[in-house]
C-alpha cells in the first residue's frame, strides 16, 4: 500500500468509482469519474498462479511498469499517476 494515502477517501472526493468487466481469471476494472468512463483500465493477466497480475492502462494507452499483486495497490497508483497527467498537462 501506498504510504498515507486513503483510496477510499479519494475515490469519495473525486466522484471515481469501478466497473467490473468479467474475464477469464480475474475481472477487468474501469474507473468511471461522476459515472463516466474516462478511459483508464485496471487489466488482470488471464493465468491464476500470476504474482502480480494487475496492470495499469493510462487513458493514452501508456502501460505503467509497475505491475500489482492486490488491485487495491494498483487503484492507488492509478489514481495517483492519472493525477500526476492532469497536473503535468495543465
Amino acid at each position: 500500500m501506498i504510504e498515507g494515502f486513503n483510496l477510499a477517501a479519494t475515490e469519495r472526493a473525486n466522484r471515481i468509482s469501478w466497473r467490473r468487466q468479467a474475464s477469464i481469471c480475474r475481472a477487468h476494472q474501469q474507473m468511471l469519474v461522476d459515472g463516466a468512463p474516462n478511459g483508464l483500465w485496471i487489466r488482470a493477466v488471464a493465468h491464476p498462479t500470476a504474482l502480480r497480475p494487475y496492470y495499469v492502462v493510462m487513458p493514452s494507452g501508456r502501460i505503467l511498469e509497475q505491475k500489482f499483486p492486490r488491485l487495491l495497490e494498483a487503484k492507488s497508483a492509478a489514481i495517483l499517476e492519472l493525477a500526476k497527467e492532469t497536473t503535468c498537462t495543465e
